[in-house]
């Protein structure tokens, strides 16, 4: 990526195009809790914390990327 392809990324609206990604997933992508794993924490000595995404229908966090990309695309 050349640098004015990275200093356009970074002058984009991020918070708009977060909402409208929200707006197109919504009952698409199951919401999913961040979840404590004490196993991990006691292990790590530090809090882990999970967010389980395999638990979308797909078993993965990959949908709520995939299906933004396809819903954004136009009829051609």
């Amino acid at each position: 990526m050349e640098q004015k392809d990275v200093l356009k990324a970074l002058q984009r609206d991020h918070a708009a195009e977060l909402k409208l990604a929200a707006e197109r997933l919504s009952g698409t992508a199951k919401h999913t809790e961040i979840i404590p794993s004490p196993v991990l924490s006691e292990m790590t000595g530090h809090t882990v914390l999970l967010k389980p995404e395999n638990l979308q229908v797909t078993g993965s966090f990959k949908i709520r990327g995939a299906y933004n990309k396809i819903a954004s695309l136009s009829e051609e």
